[in-house]
């Protein structure tokens, strides 16, 4: 253990998260997959149709490139701060978007992963302005 990170022989929860990220930001979706555990849960907030809880890898990868395609490739996140503390892990972003008819979207957030056995196993998405997103992805 180093400081209040569970450390395994292999990986750190903090370093499955930010494979993760790096992996999305390559685009690289089997090195994205490589980093789910087969029956993770993705919680996206909202009241919309890519918002709810994802359960499975295939089913959470899918609902994920749901994002890029509906905003005609201007969907881009910047991560900031990644934070860990035994199996959790949270990292900052902020996130736009542009849809023609509908206003920009622009808002910062919390992602909240959960990391067993080297991998992710759960994760909450928390939003600054989840009526912005549901406007945005109706």
């Amino acid at each position: 253990m180093k400081g209040n990170i569970v450390e395994t022989a292999e990986k750190t929860p903090l370093s499955v998260v930010n494979e993760f990220f790096d992996a999305l930001l390559r685009n690289d979706i089997a090195a994205v997959r490589a980093t789910l555990a087969d029956d993770v849960v993705w919680h996206q907030p909202g009241d919309h149709p890519l918002a709810g809880s994802f359960r499975g890898a295939d089913v959470a990868l899918a609902a994920m490139a749901e994002f890029p395609g509906r905003s005609g490739g201007t969907f881009h996140v910047d991560h900031f701060d990644r934070m860990a503390t035994n199996e959790m892990v949270a990292v900052t972003f902020h996130l736009t978007a542009q849809r023609e008819g509908r206003e920009p979207l622009d808002l910062h957030g919390v992602d909240l992963i959960r990391v067993v056995d080297g991998l992710i196993a759960e994760a909450w998405v928390f939003s600054n302005d989840v009526e912005a997103e549901n406007a945005f992805w109706r």
